[in-house]
């Protein structure tokens, strides 16, 4: 089950600004309590709306973090510019063989 957070983001369909438009407080009892919406264009959700969008919710969790060790496992660009140049002088694959394993080692979710 995804955070609430991202169960709203995944209900309002955008990165939400958790101070000006949306604030969670959490109760006593553990659970969380939406105490201040303010996004234009979309009613507060309901629990069963915030459910239905949870698996959605969850992906988009799941593919932010393949980009985000996609990002860390890459070499650099300036790294990546000097393979793409040797490769074509010495006619390799370095740099698509470097870009195919991150992107295997860090697979995006089926």
């Amino acid at each position: 089950m995804a955070e609430i957070a991202n169960q709203i983001e995944a209900y309002v369909g955008r990165k939400v600004d958790f101070f000006d438009e949306v604030e969670l407080v959490q109760q006593d009892d553990g659970s969380i309590e939406i105490t201040k919406w303010a996004v234009e264009g979309k009613s507060k959700p309901t629990a069963d709306q915030l459910a239905a969008v949870d698996a959605a919710a969850d992906a988009a969790v799941a593919a932010a973090r393949v980009a985000a060790n996609r990002r860390a496992a890459y070499p650099s660009i300036g790294d990546q510019l000097d393979m793409i140049f040797w490769d074509g002088v010495n006619e390799t694959s370095t740099w698509a063989d470097a870009i195919a394993a991150v992107k295997a080692a860090h697979p995006k979710p089926s």
